[in-house]
């Protein structure tokens, strides 16, 4: 079940549409989808849910992981790298990770990027792919 209403009309859009959804931040690669229908389920030391995640094909098997955010959230970035994090475990594929945002984050602010300082030194870095719908 959706935990919000914007939440709600993506999953029903990649229901309905799900090769022309999958295009959308994917335009140039070659994919088919294998399933929509895995379990989302995430368990740690609580139950946690990825918006949407896709069994998808290119070379090989890999995983596509959705994740929906209507405003600025400072750690929408930290919430897809964990969540693809735990999906890789889960499944043992690859995941490829997308924040669709409906609205700009603020100024200097880089969606879809989580980094990790020990000091001054940037240490980690995880980025995914964003689709800007405001544009």
């Amino acid at each position: 079940m959706a935990r919000r209403p914007f939440d709600a009309y993506f999953k029903s859009l990649l229901e309905y549409r799900t090769k022309d959804f999958v295009r959308l931040p994917f335009p140039n690669v070659k994919l088919k989808v294998i399933s929509a229908k895995l379990d989302k389920e995430l368990i740690v030391f609580k139950t946690r849910l990825a918006d949407q995640v896709l069994h998808v094909r290119t070379q090989s098997d890999c995983l596509l992981h959705f994740e929906y955010v209507s405003g600025y959230d400072p750690k929408a970035a930290h919430t897809v790298f964990l969540n693809a994090a735990l999906l890789e475990n889960k499944y043992h594929l690859e995941v490829t990770s997308v924040l669709f945002l409906l609205r700009p984050p603020r100024r200097g602010t880089e969606a879809g990027c989580y980094e990790v300082y020990l000091g001054s030194e940037l240490t980690n870095v995880f980025k995914c792919r964003v689709v800007k719908l405001w544009e």
